[in-house]
């Protein structure tokens, strides 16, 4: 499945962003080698796609990392396009949003505390109130920038600090609101 990668692990943590096992999951193991290999060179495009952005076009780097998949027309344009996309199915905030992430310090540019910050968690909350996983999956991936990036300034925090920091707040279920 060109695009998928579900069920894959990052670094730092290793665990499955889909449901939180080491990785590979349970899921993983259980699909068919095929499908395996499919989302794991999906895995490595979607991040290559970034990382060479400035050195190749998306449609050679979607050719080279998904060399098993014959494309035809301007699939692997549309391919890259969705990798390069993303997942989230939900915008995040309005990039006029005071509340964002300072990269590499990963501290709110309004507020100056460590990102997310409790105003950048409401409007995160907000901007996925109807898409929990695709939240989830946002904070997943700004956890590993963040621990990259840390990591990088010598001072990494542990997998655990990160996980309770980007993502483990966002799993707790959503207070109903008091508005009318």
């Amino acid at each position: 499945m060109i695009g998928e990668t579900a069920h894959v692990g990052y670094a730092p943590s290793w665990a499955c962003p889909t449901d939180g096992e080491p990785w590979p999951c349970r899921t993983f193991r259980a699909l068919d080698r095929a499908d395996q290999v499919d989302r794991l060179l999906a895995f490595f495009a979607h991040h290559a796609l970034r990382d060479l952005r400035d050195v190749a076009e998306p449609t050679t780097v979607v050719r080279r990392f998904l060399f098993a998949t014959e494309f035809s027309g301007g699939a692997a344009q549309a391919v890259a396009l969705r990798m390069l996309r993303g997942p989230r199915a939900v915008p995040d905030p309005s990039p006029n949003y005071p509340h964002r992430p300072m990269r590499p310090l990963w501290r709110c540019s309004a507020c100056r505390q460590d990102w997310p910050c409790a105003p950048a968690r409401r409007g995160l909350l907000d901007a996925y109130r109807s898409n929990r996983d695709g939240l989830i999956r946002h904070l997943v991936t700004m956890k590993i920038e963040a621990g990259f990036a840390l990591g990088r300034l010598g001072s990494p925090p542990t997998p655990a600090a990160l996980e309770r920091r980007f993502v483990t707040w966002a799993r707790q279920p959503t207070p109903p609101s008091t508005e009318p």
